[in-house]
């Protein structure tokens, strides 16, 4: 009886103490590319203040403590980039009116419960007016949006998403607008590659500036935790079967006695 009970005791006990985790393997990544930049007046001219201010940032923070932001800007072109362990992140923007931005987190075969967040951003600056006239008039603006968005996830990730966005505003209003995002749990799998003309017409006003901003923005976040080994749910119930076996027959025994 002895060592029945001690065999119970270590198929019921041992699961728990010498516990086998299967840990998430998860990746979020996304990129976004904006070119072909055009500002186009039905009357008089464009005339910008000075040379385009290109500003890149990138920030990648870990489950580990680890954050790395990194912010550059330069007239002729500016690229940022961060990476702390799962993550790597870069915004960049040139005088060539390009702005790119990619982002992301791979957990793949981490063995401890983790969780990855990155932000990049590429944008581009500047104050124009339109001269040769007065009263208003109609100015079209047009931009190529290219990119991809990927997220993959397994039975255990908690949380997941992906992210590219394009803004292009006048005096803090958007003018032009895109959005792409790929949100998911577990066992997630998708891929979106996108390419989009944008456009649109509005009513500006001569001699009177106007504050242009254009920026790419890409951003991705994902999280996992650990979860019970498929054999340690089985070893359990058998332990406990063998106890209530072990305690009925010994409750015979007893009662024969």
């Amino acid at each position: 009886m002895k060592r029945l009970f001690g065999l119970v005791i270590t198929l019921t006990v041992f699961p728990f103490m010498c516990p086998h985790n299967v840990y998430a393997d998860a990746l979020a990544l996304s990129s976004i590319n904006v070119s072909d930049l055009q500002i186009t007046a039905t009357n008089g001219s464009i005339v910008f203040g000075g040379p385009w201010a290109p500003q890149g940032f990138a920030q990648a923070q870990n489950s580990l403590g680890n954050l790395n932001a990194q912010s550059n800007s330069n007239p002729g072109g500016a690229a940022a980039n961060a990476a702390v362990p799962y993550v790597v992140v870069s915004g960049s923007a040139n005088a060539n009116l390009n702005a790119t931005a990619s982002s992301g987190v791979d957990l793949s075969g981490i063995t401890a419960p983790s969780f990855g967040n990155s932000a990049g951003q590429g944008t581009l600056w500047n104050v124009f007016e339109i001269t040769g006239g007065s009263g208003p008039t109609s100015v079209a603006f047009s931009a190529l949006v290219t990119g991809l968005l990927q997220l993959t996830t397994d039975a255990a990730t908690l949380d997941a998403y992906t992210e590219a966005i394009f803004n292009l505003t006048l005096n803090s209003s958007s003018v032009l607008f895109f959005d792409s995002i790929l949100t998911g749990g577990s066992n997630f799998n998708a891929t979106l590659p996108f390419s989009q003309a944008l456009s649109g017409t509005f009513t500006l006003n001569f001699n009177t500036p106007y504050m242009l901003a254009i920026q790419a923005d890409s951003e991705s976040k994902a999280i996992s935790a650990p979860v019970p080994e498929p054999a340690t749910l089985p070893m359990t119930l058998v332990g406990l079967t063998l106890v209530a076996g072990a305690a009925r027959r010994l409750r015979r025994e007893r009662s024969l006695r």
